[in-house]
């Protein structure tokens, strides 16, 4: 069984579709998932500083850190769930403390858990440093952010348009694993 680390901001459409297949394949007993977090706000402020010093992440990634602390992998899976549904299917705005509170009751979490997110400042600090790391060591830039069994290098990708399911979905795995594999491959991009 391959683990696979996803890093992933629930903004991001690319990141969405990516994560739909790779729940697909991991569905299908191919993979196991470990959800990470990444900040398109940080990696495109302008003030962006190492460390968390002064600086806030979202309210939907801390609660999505919380998730994770408190019930695991499949806890951040369903909250990253009904947020992506939130934001890419019915176009709300994760900005919004309603709706990210929805996504956490969709979620079936505990309903204090957003304040609870957002009254402790461990868990604004322990966001930004998940991000910090995975921009530090693993040179990451953007989501859909892939690593595979804890390897020490990561790739942006794959990026697609229609999530592929069943046997597509494991086709697309197969010939994308190896090449997350390669530490000296380096890109495979077509126009958009």
């Amino acid at each position: 069984m391959t683990n696979l680390t996803f890093y992933f901001d629930p903004r991001c459409p690319w990141a969405w579709k990516t994560s739909l297949w790779a729940r697909e394949v991991q569905r299908q007993g191919a993979i196991t998932l470990h959800w990470k977090l990444f900040s398109l706000h940080e990696i495109n402020s302008d003030q962006a500083q190492p460390g968390p010093a002064a600086r806030e992440a979202d309210a939907a990634l801390r609660a999505l850190w919380l998730a994770r602390k408190e019930g695991g992998e499949a806890a951040i899976d369903r909250l990253y769930l009904t947020l992506g549904r939130a934001r890419h299917e019915r176009e709300q705005e994760l900005a919004n403390p309603a709706v990210v509170r929805a996504a956490v009751a969709e979620a079936e979490l505990d309903p204090t858990f957003l304040e609870r997110a957002l009254s402790d400042p461990a868990v604004n600090r322990a966001v930004l440093q998940e991000h910090d790391d995975v921009v530090r060591r693993l040179e990451a830039f953007g989501v859909p952010w892939l690593v595979v069994d804890d390897l020490d290098f990561g790739f942006y990708g794959p990026i697609i348009q229609e999530p592929p399911m069943g046997q597509a979905a494991l086709d697309l795995w197969e010939h994308s694993s190896w090449m997350l594999r390669q530490p000296n491959f380096y890109e495979l991009k077509r126009s958009r």
